[in-house]
């Protein structure tokens, strides 16, 4: 909402005219802010300033000096070349034709400056090529080839550099389509949707330069631009369809590739096995929690009791420090699952931290209902 905000009266600071249009919105503004300060400055919203300080300080902290191994994933200092690696994906992400192609690590520097050095080539062929009438046989050929033609110089030959190599001709069609519908996409219009598009990822940036950490440039709040940047695919689509049609089906073609890798990307995200969208590099089996709380309502019988590990926490200091030593997480994940009107009677079983027990009322015969196994099953 607040970068909302910005954005609006970044817009209106621009484009907004004659001036004394300002004065509603800035009284607007003003009594906004005036009711959301009370909030901020009595309410629990006081509470947002401090733990936002806290963790700055605390993955600052970690960047520095334990960027890889700790509790929180990668945490890499704000260099320009770790900003650079760590927002290319989000930056690629937000367009669904170059979805998954800012992977540094998996498409490597080398191959992805040849295939966009073809890319460049092939723009340059569209441009020349598509209001001339007539466009000659080998234009659409020529076109295809230096999309294609990088293949064996890539140290794999992965068909992700063939779409990684379109994606200059589909930026320069977007170009093309608003230049084109100037009139009713004004510049003023054109700079908002820009705007919409690119802050969220841009703030992103400028908070890890300013807290010296990468941590908080993921998608989750990039995504907020994906709205804006799916009217520019719409765009890119409607300029496709004025090409000459053999230009259509190399990039119909294209597009259609994508749409398998992004489908590829789907099915791995579903499955739990995306590292970019999970916690896990490697596929996890189902909802360990859902799959505890049917196994305890199969089993389960009056005098049952239900066991929950309990993970000793051990916070860095008053900030992370709660009302218990364990962890009561494993209990409340699994309660979620089991049924409202249950009477279950259940514990914390402090002397273990990985299994969920079922002590049978009558034998008292422990049954394992599931084993986390350290961190290998939790979220």
């Amino acid at each position: 909402t607040r970068r909302s905000s910005d954005l609006h009266g970044l817009y209106v600071l621009g484009f907004v005219r004659p001036p004394r249009r300002w004065l509603p919105l800035l009284v607007t503004a003003l009594l906004a802010l005036g009711v959301v300060s009370l909030w901020f400055i009595y309410g629990g919203g006081k509470y947002t300033f401090q733990t936002l300080a806290y963790q700055a300080k605390l993955y600052g902290s970690l960047a520095k000096t334990n960027p890889e191994h700790n509790d929180f994933g990668l945490i890499l200092p704000a260099t320009p070349l770790n900003l650079f690696e760590r927002s290319l994906p989000l930056w690629s992400d937000l367009f669904v034709f170059s979805n998954g192609l800012g992977k540094v690590d998996y498409l490597g520097y080398r191959n992805m400056g040849i295939a966009l050095v073809l890319g460049l080539g092939a723009m340059g062929v569209l441009h020349y090529f598509q209001n001339r009438k007539p466009i000659p046989f080998w234009a659409p050929a020529l076109f295809l080839i230096l999309l294609v033609i990088g293949l064996p110089a890539y140290t794999s030959p992965k068909l992700e550099y063939v779409v990684l190599a379109t994606l200059p001709s589909l930026f320069y069609l977007l170009y093309a389509y608003l230049k084109q519908n100037i009139k009713i996409y004004t510049p003023a219009l054109i700079s908002f949707i820009i705007l919409l598009a690119t802050i969220p990822t841009l703030f992103l940036m400028a908070m890890a330069i300013r807290n010296g950490h990468t941590y908080g440039i993921t998608q989750r709040y990039s995504g907020f631009s994906f709205p804006y940047t799916c009217i520019l695919v719409g765009m890119v689509l409607l300029e496709i369809r004025r090409l000459y049609w053999p230009f259509q089906l190399i990039l119909g073609g294209v597009l259609v590739l994508q749409s398998i890798f992004v489908a590829r990307l789907l099915h791995q995200i579903y499955e739990g096995r995306e590292a970019k969208y999970t916690y896990f590099s490697v596929p996890r089996m189902k909802n360990p929690y859902m799959l505890a709380a049917e196994r305890i309502k199969k089993s389960y019988a009056p005098g049952d009791t239900v066991l929950y590990p309990s993970v000793r926490l051990h916070p860095r200091d008053e900030v992370e420090k709660t009302y218990s030593d364990f962890s009561i997480e494993d209990a409340q994940l699994t309660n979620l699952y089991l049924p409202k009107e249950a009477t279950y009677i259940q514990r914390m079983d402090t002397t273990q931290q990985n299994q969920i027990l079922l002590i049978k009322g009558k034998t008292g015969k422990a049954e394992v209902i599931f084993d986390f196994q350290g961190r290998k099953y939790r979220y």
